[in-house]
């Protein structure tokens, strides 16, 4: 490489190191349903532990992309929804149901990866396959789906902010989290953009 272009590359590196420093992704937390004992687990904005933000920002994004997280992974299979589920606490802006969704599959911690690394849904998406196998994938802010809807011929109505799901998570991690309609991902960043691609 010529050194007149090595040296403007690398004048850009503190500029996307700084840019990197600000980028954030969503992240989600994990707790347990008492409700209908082992199996299905409540995942979401305000699961445990708890962000630096007390919370997710589904909007921007809540961690730092140059932290390494498990991905949340899902397979999403039609399974019917359990009797039992918690709808806890007040609606909000929306109904109670709304932020109690049930997936209708089953989530597994992926492998820790740093945000930075996340360049796409879809290589997200790949790293969930390429560990579990087909159908495996990232889960995203919208995968829960309303009680009453999406079953029997009702079209399936999507909530958001939390679901319930087969599975079993620590909780001693946040795991990354995809939303399709916000900027609140990784790689929406600029600066993650920029960063050289890694493969695993």
């Amino acid at each position: 490489m010529p050194r007149q272009l090595l040296a403007v590359l690398l004048s850009f590196l503190p500029a996307i190191a700084a840019q990197a420093q600000e980028a954030r992704g969503m992240s989600w937390g994990s707790s347990s349903n008492d409700a209908t004992g082992s199996g299905v687990v409540f995942v979401g904005c305000h699961g445990l532990p708890r962000s630096a933000q007390g919370g997710c920002d589904a909007y921007q994004g809540d961690t730092d992309c140059r932290l390494a997280l498990p991905l949340l992974c899902i397979s999403v299979d039609g399974r019917p929804r359990p009797g039992g589920l918690i709808t806890a606490g007040k609606g909000h802006a929306m109904p109670a149901d709304f932020y109690a969704g049930w997936a209708a599959g089953e989530v597994r911690a992926g492998w820790r990866v740093a945000g930075l690394r996340l360049r796409s849904r879809a290589a997200a998406d790949a790293l969930c396959a390429t560990q579990f196998g087909n159908g495996w994938r990232l889960a995203e802010f919208h995968d829960g789906v309303r009680e009453g809807s999406g079953e029997n011929g009702v079209p399936a109505s999507h909530g958001g902010w939390a679901f319930y799901a087969n599975g079993a998570l620590a909780q001693d991690t946040r795991y990354w989290v995809a939303n399709f309609d916000t900027a609140a991902n990784c790689w929406d960043k600029s600066a993650v953009q920029q960063m050289p691609q890694i493969s695993r």
